[in-house]
């Protein structure tokens, strides 16, 4: 059963566990009207959140350890209420989940786990900045609240090896779990920290202004692996107390091969993760973890992928047959070299069927977004004319028209790494159909 403890300041739960001798505060970054950083169609806040939930999932199955949200909802709480949960709570450790974003037109992407201390670099200091002053703007006696946190300087101290050990901890799982980028541990004064009497972290799970990552920590798979790594990491920790061996564990993670930074590129993405169904894309909206169904949808998905994968190589052999059979003439038209003259023709007849089109059609779905994008929007890279499906609170942005699969497969295969998680759909007339199915119709006619 779970309880909920009722402080004068938030509602914080508790997992279904007894008081023990090892209290976890988890804190989910932002909330209410305090959004948090804003990507092309999620809120931090909600990012924030269901990675915190699901991390009280996962530790349901530790008894040995009490967990504390500071929130379970969409509310908004001060830095100060934040800490002082975990400090009525006398707690053991404190994690406070975040979502990095990164300013104008520039591409960042990886996780970063930070704790108190003075060794405060460029960078680190501007996203712990950019952390405190998103609480200045709703907290009107913010300069006099903090300014004396210096108090606390003793405890930050004593607490500094324990804090640096788990945010090592984190950031070694978080490389296990897959091909992140490793923006490393690093010192920052986060006030949420600072005012907090126990070792405490802030993670930063990723760049929601990168639409890849952004696609990725919406989706449930990245929801479950980002929630799994802070939870092994916790595991670890309290292991690594019980065990008596916090100095020797820090000294082994200083050292090691994943300590190093790693290079910022681009996330191997895989469609059939979810991530641009647009059912996974309202995790970010809604603050809620898929349902089951979700889950199905996913599975649909990769069955509907092999699908695909079979009809593609059966209309690759219909192809060839049929250009076996063809006159000589007919075959020099089909190796006939595409140019600049007739691909402007074939777009301009793809512009004309898009509004009107019939029958079965396939196309690539580039990615999906919250409204239209102008032609000359840098993420659409130069690709044009698209056409643009609405569903639910999204436009599918679809490109190359064709109601030949084969030769959508084709232009799919050329747009390489520009669009790494684009995939084939299909159409009939207005209505959206499976793949396979399509290409079944298709042959019919």
């Amino acid at each position: 059963m779970v309880c909920c403890l009722f402080s004068s300041l938030a509602m914080a739960e508790t997992a279904d566990a007894p008081k023990d001798d090892f209290v976890l505060v988890i804190d989910a970054g932002h909330g209410g009207r305090d959004i948090g950083a804003k990507g092309e169609y999620a809120l931090e806040k909600d990012i924030n959140l269901n990675v915190a939930l699901e991390v009280l999932r996962r530790l349901r199955a530790n008894p040995d350890i009490t967990v504390v949200l500071t929130r379970q909802s969409d509310v908004y709480l001060t830095l100060d209420e934040r800490a002082q949960i975990a400090n009525e709570r006398e707690a053991d450790l404190f994690v406070s989940i975040h979502t990095n974003s990164s300013e104008g037109s520039r591409i960042a992407r990886g996780t970063e786990t930070y704790f108190v201390g003075d060794a405060v670099c460029h960078v680190a200091g501007q996203v712990a900045d950019k952390e405190n002053n998103s609480a200045r703007q709703f907290e009107p006696d913010y300069e006099e609240k903090y300014k004396n946190t210096i108090l606390l300087e003793s405890a930050r101290v004593r607490n500094m090896d324990n804090s640096e050990l788990m945010a090592r901890l984190v950031q070694e799982e978080y490389i296990k779990a897959g091909a992140r980028v490793n923006r490393g541990v690093q010192q920052a004064r986060f006030y949420v920290l600072m005012n907090t009497m126990m070792p405490a972290i802030l993670t930063e799970v990723g760049f929601i202004s990168t639409w890849d990552e952004e696609s990725y920590l919406t989706s449930q798979k990245g929801v479950e692996e980002v929630s799994g790594s802070i939870y092994n990491a916790i595991v670890a920790y309290r292991n690594t107390l019980k065990e008596g061996r916090a100095k020797e564990r820090l000294a082994e993670l200083k050292i090691s091969r994943n300590a190093q930074k790693t290079e910022n590129v681009p996330m191997k993405l895989d469609p059939s993760m979810g991530i641009y169904d647009e059912a996974t894309h309202q995790l970010a909206l809604t603050g809620k973890l898929p349902e089951k169904r979700d889950r199905k949808e996913t599975e649909n998905r990769d069955a509907d992928k092999k699908e695909e994968k079979k009809a593609d190589r059966t209309v690759k052999s219909k192809k060839v047959e049929q250009k076996e059979k063809e006159t000589p003439k007919a075959e020099k038209k089909v190796q006939e070299p595409e140019t600049k003259e007739k691909a402007k023709t074939d777009e301009k007849k793809a512009e004309k069927t898009q509004q009107t089109g019939s029958g079965v059609r396939f196309y690539i779905q580039l990615m999906a977004v919250r409204e239209e994008l102008p032609q000359k929007d840098k993420r659409l890279k130069g690709l044009w004319p698209v056409r643009y499906v609405k569903k639910g609170e999204f436009y599918k942005c679809l490109y190359f028209e064709s109601s030949d699969y084969a030769a959508v497969r084709q232009k799919l295969k050329s747009l390489g790494d520009d669009f790494p998680g684009a995939y084939v759909v299909a159409y009939d007339g207005d209505a959206e159909m499976k793949v396979s199915e399509a290409v079944k119709k298709a042959k019919k006619k």
